[in-house]
């Protein structure tokens, strides 16, 4: 099984160009970081969710608030310590 290194991230176009931008590891092949707007479906997000925190290479999942709102029911589930599942505040969530 491969280390856990990568950050998984499910945000706005911002939140997503400013985690790159610090230098965070996206992975082209397999991407780790999905930017998604208020008008994603909720199915759309929860199979993102799904696909990020069941990945081997995952350490962390952030998801923005607005995100986090609308898949409560499936972080809620979440239970393993890893990858640890953080909502995060974004500019057009609900803080």
């Amino acid at each position: 099984m491969k280390e856990r290194t990568l950050v998984g991230l499910i945000a706005d176009e911002g939140m997503v160009k400013g985690f790159q931008m610090t230098g965070l590891v996206f992975d082209k092949k397999n991407p780790n970081f999905h930017m998604v707007t208020p008008t994603t479906s909720d199915e759309q997000l929860e199979q993102l969710f799904e696909e990020l925190v069941v990945r081997p290479d995952i350490a962390i999942v952030f998801v923005g608030d607005f995100v986090a709102e609308r898949i409560k029911t499936s972080m809620g589930r979440w239970r393993a310590l890893v990858p640890t599942v953080l909502a995060i505040p974004t500019k057009t969530g609900c803080h």
